[in-house]
């Protein structure tokens, strides 16, 4: 490096160039800055008085033309690249002799003090020589700077450790190989205390990742021996001499006895052992589950000894008794549109989480009723029900008769399910469910002068479930396989026309299946919603097991028993907008798009007899609203828009119904006691 200072005239000289010339050259890390400003100069500027000078470092040589009637200037300082030198810094050293004229010794000085900054900050070795004296030429003298260090990596100052392995102690739940897996990643390197600390975390993390989110790991204080490093962990253990091993049941439940909370709690509250949180999360849910119970409550709390912990719950009760009265026009064309009906629940009477249920219907043309029950069996979340139901229809059909022609029709259904929780969590849940129907139908046309009567047993395997993910959505979804058997009443003209025709009698298999997608859209109270529902059958089918795209629930804009076959699907699309909030409830209005097809018959043998297309699509659009009020009522208005004409009309040319409107208003209301 040469310092050069030149005079501005004949009195004057002035340095103009410092720069570097290293023996090597790498790399610098922005992180390193040997140039930096020694604390003793930071904050103020630094002067040395010329009459003081100190004894210059005997490496520099006095120039052959006398310099000391001549005055200097300091003002630039460039470096050029390869030196481990910063020109900012430089500056700062040189601040007291800038912008002044400067003596030969005070020139010096400032040389000097370059020199010794040097070699405070990284280059120990630096040295100070005058050379290339060309005063008399062109007025400039050269000061070179020797012995400066090149660039280097940066260099780290942080201690560090040199680790082998690890000694870990007061962990269960992970086997020798899993630990020795985690922290492989950790071990045979340099690190320092603070990433020793991250890979206690890690190891930490890693068992509340488990479930065990009271899991903790920490470095002791310690003397490292041959690079083991010792790390202690507390698995947060359920403390045995806390409530009734380590869980308590505070408050009294009229709906739910202590004991059976206590049964379900206390699988996932094992005495003695680490707390897995998300056992008891889903024990906490299946509890939720029950009838009777409204919402379950449970805190952590610390436990007699350190390291240990303790369950807390409280049961909050739901009612003895719900009344849900619905009125809606969802009916048919044969049972009447407009229907009343009345469900009322028993929760829980005896304390053990039963639920018994009546539901009553009744239209213009029918009634109906539904009464059954089911029980908790054990705390796995096992249910097991019975279910009876009934419906008696009676209407006389007028159209394309010249006299009213009476139908009539009894049929009911004994059914045993059961149900069986997969999985309950915050995110995901899962069901298994299973069902043995046995139904009976009875029909009479004529005041019975035509008579039908047929049983239908069916065996039903069910899987369901939703998700909400990271994207503010919720999928659902379900499939459910459903074997079964057809018996005709032997000898009947039913029976004889049936073996000419559709040929239902005997088994048969069919598939349900669903999809349903609920999203929140980027936009304030915006969400979208598909479903698609559909069913798969492997022959003909009785037309109590068929499936159907009209009403309420399918395609809004075609009626109850509109597009019924064995095989077919629906897709549903709305765009949904929440108008209010208000402290009642919640409006929102929708506009929707339905689409489905169907195929009459999954056989169309010869000797079946029908008018239109096997199979052909429905479609229609409209809007909606619908109108919350908190957690007890709800009033829904919907129209909906055919879209197309109908490709299977009646001979008479109308809709299923009997009518031939292009548009149709559905409306629900529905009020909990």
């Amino acid at each position: 490096m040469q310092l050069l200072a030149q005079g501005a005239d004949a009195d004057e000289l002035q340095l103009v160039s410092l720069f570097a010339q290293p023996d090597e050259r790498s790399a610098t890390d922005p992180a390193s800055d040997p140039m930096r400003i020694p604390e003793r100069m930071k904050g103020k500027v630094v002067l040395r008085a010329p009459a003081a000078a100190p004894t210059v470092d005997p490496a520099i040589e006095p120039p052959p033309v006398d310099l000391t009637q001549r005055t200097f200037s300091v003002d630039a300082i460039p470096v050029l690249d390869g030196a481990d030198v910063n020109v900012e810094h430089l500056s700062q050293v040189m601040s007291p002799w800038s912008g002044k004229a400067l003596s030969f010794d005070e020139f010096q000085l400032a040389a000097n003090d370059l020199l010794m900054f040097l070699r405070e900050n990284g280059h120990p070795d630096a040295v100070l020589r005058f050379s290339q004296i060309e005063f008399l030429e062109n007025r400039q003298v050269a000061v070179a700077i020797e012995g400066l260090a090149p660039v280097t990596p940066y260099q780290d100052a942080t201690p560090r450790i040199q680790v082998a392995g690890y000694d870990i102690r007061g962990i269960t739940l992970l086997s020798d190989t899993e630990v020795a897996e985690h922290m492989a990643q950790w071990s045979d390197r340099e690190l320092t205390v603070e990433e020793l600390g991250d890979a206690a975390e890690s190891l930490a993390r890693l068992l509340r990742d488990r479930g065990y989110a009271l899991a903790q790991a920490w470095l002791p204080p310690q003397e490292i021996r041959d690079g083991v490093v010792r790390v202690d962990v507390l698995e947060g253990i359920v403390d045995e001499a806390s409530g009734q091993n380590g869980l308590t049941i505070a408050g009294e439940s009229e709906r739910l006895k202590t004991e059976v909370a206590s049964a379900y709690l206390a699988d996932a509250v094992k005495p003695g052992a680490p707390l897995d949180v998300n056992a008891l999360e889903e024990k906490v849910r299946l509890l939720n589950d029950l009838p009777g119970v409204k919402r379950v409550q449970t805190d952590l709390k610390p436990g007699s000894q350190p390291g240990t912990t303790q369950v807390v719950a409280q049961v909050e009760d739901d009612d003895l008794v719900n009344v849900l009265l619905t009125a809606d026009n969802y009916g048919s064309r044969y049972t009447g549109a407009e229907r009343l009906s009345a469900n009322l629940n028993l929760n829980s009477p005896t304390g053990h989480g039963e639920q018994l249920f009546v539901n009553l219907t009744e239209a213009d043309a029918s009634r109906s009723y539904k009464v059954g029950g089911h029980f908790r069996a054990g705390q796995s979340g096992l249910r097991l029900g019975m279910s009876y139901a009934a419906m008696s229809v009676d209407f006389d059909f007028e159209q394309g008769f010249a006299v009213p022609i009476n139908i009539a029709s009894d049929s009911s259904v004994t059914t045993l399910f059961g149900s069986y929780p997969l999985q309950r969590s915050a995110q995901t849940n899962m069901d298994l469910y299973a069902s043995l129907d046995f139904k009976n139908y009875q029909n009479s046309i004529l005041f019975g002068a035509i008579e039908n009567d047929r049983d239908i047993n069916s065996a039903s395997l069910g899987f369901s479930g939703d998700h909400i993910d990271s994207l503010d959505g919720q999928t659902r979804w379900g499939l459910t396989l459903t074997q079964g058997s057809v018996d005709l009443e032997g000898g009947s003209d039913y029976q004889f026309n049936d073996a000419l025709g559709a040929q239902t009698e005997g088994g048969f298999t069919k598939s349900n299946y669903s999809l349903q997608r609920y999203q929140a859209l980027p936009f304030e109270t915006l969400f979208f919603n598909a479903s698609l529902n559909g069913q798969w059958a492997n022959g003909n089918l009785d037309s109590a097991e068929k499936f159907q795209l009209g009403g309420p629930d399918g395609v809004r804009a075609w009626p109850v028993g509109e597009g019924i076959g064995d095989n077919g699907w629906v897709t549903n699309l709305e765009l949904r907008k929440i108008l209010a909030q208000p402290d009642w409830g919640r409006v929102e209005a929708f506009g929707f798009y339905d689409v489905g097809g169907i195929t009459q018959y999954a056989d169309p043998n010869p000797g079946i007899v029908f008018d239109g297309p096997n199979s052909y699509t429905l479609a229609g659009y409209g809007a909606g609203l619908s109108l919350t009020y908190g957690e007890n009522g709800n009033l829904q208005l919907v129209y909906a828009q055919k879209a197309g004409d109908n490709p299977n009309p009646t001979p008479e040319g109308t809709d299923s119904d009997g009518k031939n409107n292009q548009g149709r208003l559905w409306v629900i209301g529905k009020i909990l006691f």
